[in-house]
């Protein structure tokens, strides 16, 4: 089930700029400085995505998109669903912004994506070969 809401949000966000995905969903974003984290997403009446400042453009990005995934995949009817750490709901967005910044480990990396995280993907999906066929129907 989870795949498929990672392909209904890649379907969703097809085309689309990150901006303008952020827009159309008035989400906010904020900058600051943190120590060690990328970001954070509050959701609620007003949903605003805090991200550290510092960061790299490209990295930047993929950092967006990582927190829209769990706005569009966590997200729904007014509920968000947490999870215990490490957050199950971490791989699922992961996927979902490797997907949008590049097709290949390589792009993902080059695109701002965290080296530890494209590996993680990278092998998630080659060792589950039908998430793969599943996502690119």
């Amino acid at each position: 089930m989870i795949w498929n809401k990672i392909k209904a949000a890649l379907d969703y966000s097809s085309g689309k700029d990150i901006y303008q995905l952020l827009n159309t969903h008035n989400i906010e974003i904020r900058y600051d400085r943190f120590e060690s984290i990328y970001a954070v997403i509050a959701i609620g009446n007003k949903t605003i995505i805090w991200i550290d400042s510092r960061l790299p453009y490209q990295i930047k990005e993929f950092v967006l998109w990582h927190e829209l995934g769990h706005y569009l995949i966590d997200y729904k009817h007014g509920v968000f669903t947490f999870h215990k750490y490490p957050c199950k709901s971490e791989l699922p967005v992961n996927i979902f912004a490797c997907l949008k910044v590049g097709i290949s480990m390589q792009e993902w990396i080059q695109s701002g994506c965290p080296k530890n995280i494209a590996v993680s993907v990278f092998d998630y999906l080659t060792q589950n070969v039908y998430i793969p066929e599943r996502l690119g129907e």
